[in-house]
């Protein structure tokens, strides 16, 4: 579970401060999707940010799974991070000269809950998530010989390679046509529902989000919440 408490977070303007975040609190719960919307501006990504712990709030707590992180040091961010949040960037960042399973393999080293998986096992482990995002057929394939929906579906998977059990979605269907995005969209709550990860996506496109359970619409910085299912 991700908890968000009363976080503010303030940068320096010159003379003034800038709030990209002001008192925003959300809870986001185990097997369920939440939609972080708003205008260009409004904090989306800060709040993203904040959650994902690259970005420590000016105040406030967030805490995963019962854990506060806001005060933890870099070191222990990281860790953490690498352990219990799973990132899905909007551009799929993936290396050029590895394969799709390679891609998923390549986080495992970076680290991973509990005891270091064997390379059998991780691999296992890369081909069972590459075959739930429907890419059984491409596992030797390098990013140029997928389409953009099939990169992004390895990205996907990527994130979810050590058992994360909270996942952060930056605008998955940005690149995307309607058609692929909507298939991305239906995969994330899928994935969610299987694996029991509470999700936050940031999405710009509205006409996904009857396909969620619950709304975030932030406004300068605040929020109003609006459940959907």
């Amino acid at each position: 579970m991700l908890t968000l408490d009363q976080i503010s977070l303030r940068f320096p303007d010159g003379d003034s401060t800038i709030t990209a975040l002001d008192e925003v609190s959300l809870t986001a719960h185990p097997g369920t999707v939440t939609a972080i919307t708003g205008p260009s501006g409004s904090g989306k990504s800060s709040l993203l940010a904040v959650a994902a712990t690259l970005i420590r709030p000016t105040s406030g707590r967030v805490a995963i799974d019962g854990i506060d992180v806001t005060g933890l040091s870099r070191d222990e961010a990281t860790a953490l991070r690498r352990e219990r949040i799973g990132i899905v960037f909007q551009q799929s960042n993936l290396l050029p000269a590895l394969t799709a399973v390679e891609q998923l393999c390549v986080t495992n080293e970076l680290g991973g809950r509990g005891r270091r998986s064997t390379r059998r096992e991780t691999a296992a482990r890369a081909v069972e998530l590459l075959n739930a995002v429907g890419l059984g057929e491409h596992l030797e394939k390098r990013p140029h010989q997928l389409s953009g929906g099939q990169r992004q579906r390895v990205n996907i998977a990527r994130a979810l390679m050590n058992n994360p059990s909270v996942l952060l979605v930056d605008e998955p269907t940005s690149a995307l046509d309607q058609a692929r995005g909507e298939q991305i969209i239906q995969l994330i709550l899928e994935l969610t529902d299987r694996l029991n990860t509470a999700t936050l996506l940031v999405t710009h496109d509205l006409v996904h989000l009857p396909h969620l359970h619950r709304e975030v619409n932030l406004v300068d910085g605040q929020i109003k919440t609006r459940q959907l299912v």
